[in-house]
């Protein structure tokens, strides 16, 4: 039976899978990969999403939401270099 961390990162990968472009879904796998202790995946997708967030947020009216996952994604990359 699977645990819930491993139906979690299940769950993270499928929804990057079907919404490459979404930056909420590499800042979540992010959290979860720093919560994890796994550095190297946490920072990479950090970086995704504040690539794709920055993108949505150009092309957004509002962009209080893109830039709320932009300045997360940030927050978790600092992180995850100490």
């Amino acid at each position: 039976m699977a645990s819930n961390q491993e139906i979690r990162l299940r769950l993270l990968k499928r929804a990057i899978e079907q919404h490459p472009d979404a930056a909420v879904n590499y800042v979540l796998r992010g959290e979860y990969w720093l919560e994890q202790g796994d550095f190297q995946q946490a920072e990479a997708d950090f970086l995704a999403a504040i690539v794709l967030g920055q993108a949505e947020l150009e092309t957004s009216d509002w962009g209080f939401l893109q830039q709320a996952l932009v300045d997360r994604a940030r927050q978790g990359l600092r992180e995850t270099l100490g």
